[in-house]
């Protein structure tokens, strides 16, 4: 064999690697993606585990909105309302954060994605010029030239080493083919691995810009509800002011009616005597003045801002224009319009004990005159913006002691 067959029979030996890489071609097409999809598998679950994140902060956000709207039909408190917004705005800007990391992450995919495909591209492109070349070569030494090496072996160790020699090639050309259908594969999977990383990337842009905007919003509403806070507290105080000297006043006007009734036993003999001489007797057994929903009740009330008010009686909603009716027989000694919290009020004294009724868009009893259980005394009026049109209705015992006349009217014992 001449010295210039070695280098004729690697050539040759190429095509024999030609058609036998074509039959490992198919097997390897079945697993050449696995480490690609193995790669994009983590990508997706960990932007699924984000995402899942995202969903629980949003639930429990959304609760807080609705809990937020129940707060602004229902309640008053406007500090409730205050640490609602400050929970959700909270939750918010776990969501911005939680964003911030996820573009992040997905920054350094990207660019991880964009490196390993460069290098994948660029080595494709070397293998295929090397394929190229090899192709070319087998080309030109036809396909019996494997055949011709091995036939012109002049001794059978010469055969031998020549088929080594030639499966040595063979198997180099079939690993430079399946490593081109890697990368060929890598790179497909790379790009299509970009295109979720990107996609991904713009819906959380503008998820966190709608986040952002969220919270700004949140930021706004909160410092619009602590200056309402602020103004409520201010009319809270205000209100608690008056109504500490509206007290104060009726406290001094049945105190000087009681102390004229003491003075002059003789008038009082000469007044109409009442069908009955005592409230404390009747011991849930009064009709209620006017119908309607309690709108306050008797007692100490903590304002939402923590300021205290005491309510000497009980608020009754009801229409404007509504009757009021005396709750017993007696005499009315006292109908005028006091202060501004009680408005038109009319006094009634029976035996030694007083009911009173403020309030009053109307009155239609003067003092002296001596009306009957369920009689009517005046109509319901508006005394308070706030609290719109009411009966304030009150019970004092032996003329001073204020009780809660809830005691004392029917349905309630």
């Amino acid at each position: 064999m001449s010295g210039g067959q070695g280098p004729r029979a690697k050539g040759n030996g190429g095509g024999a690697l030609l058609w036998g890489g074509r039959f490992a071609l198919c097997a390897f097409l079945a697993m050449a993606a696995l480490p690609l999809r193995g790669q994009a598998g983590n990508a997706e679950a960990r932007i699924r585990d984000q995402r899942a994140e995202l969903d629980r902060v949003r639930r429990e956000r959304d609760s807080l909105e609705q809990r937020l709207k129940q707060l602004d039909a229902t309640s008053r408190d406007i500090s409730a309302q205050v640490r609602n917004i400050e929970a959700q705005t909270e939750l918010t800007m776990r969501a911005v954060n939680n964003y911030n990391r996820r573009l992040r992450a997905l920054t350094e995919d990207v660019d991880s994605a964009s490196s390993s495909l460069v290098r994948a591209e660029d080595e494709l492109l070397l293998k295929q010029a090397a394929l190229r070349r090899r192709l070319i070569d087998i080309y030109k030494r036809g396909p019996l030239y494997t055949f011709e090496a091995l036939l012109s072996a002049q001794s059978f160790g010469e055969l031998v080493t020549r088929y080594k020699y030639l499966r040595t090639i063979a198997q180099d050309d079939r690993a430079r083919v399946k490593r081109m259908e890697e990368l060929r594969k890598k790179v497909a999977g790379q790009r299509d691995l970009l295109v979720v990383f990107q996609n991904e990337m713009a819906i959380s842009r503008d998820e966190q810009a709608q986040e952002q905007r969220r919270l700004q919003n949140l930021e706004d509403q909160l410092q619009r509800r602590l200056a309402t806070n602020q103004t409520s507290a201010q009319r809270d105080r205000t209100r608690l002011q008056r109504l500490a000297a509206d007290a104060a006043r009726i406290d001094k006007i049945l105190a000087d009616l009681d102390a004229e009734r003491r003075r002059a036993p003789a008038n009082r003999a000469t007044s109409p005597a009442p069908a009955t001489s005592s409230l404390a007797r009747n011991l849930g057994r009064l009709e209620w003045p006017v119908e309607g929903n309690l709108l306050y009740s008797f007692g100490r009330l903590v304002s939402p801002n923590g300021t205290t008010i005491r309510r000497d009686g009980i608020g009754i909603a009801a229409p404007t224009g509504t009757p009021v009716r005396a709750v017993a027989d007696g005499t009315v000694v006292f109908a005028a319009s006091t202060v501004s919290t009680y408005g038109n009020t009319v006094m009634i004294q029976h035996g030694n004990d007083v009911s009173m009724y403020a309030s009053l868009g109307t009155m239609s009893v003067g003092v002296g005159e001596a009306v009957h259980a369920g009689q009517t005394i005046g109509t319901v009026g508006i005394s308070d913006q706030d609290l719109g049109p009411r009966l304030h209705f009150e019970i004092r015992l032996n003329s001073r002691t204020a009780v809660d006349p809830l005691d004392y009217l029917k349905g309630k014992h």
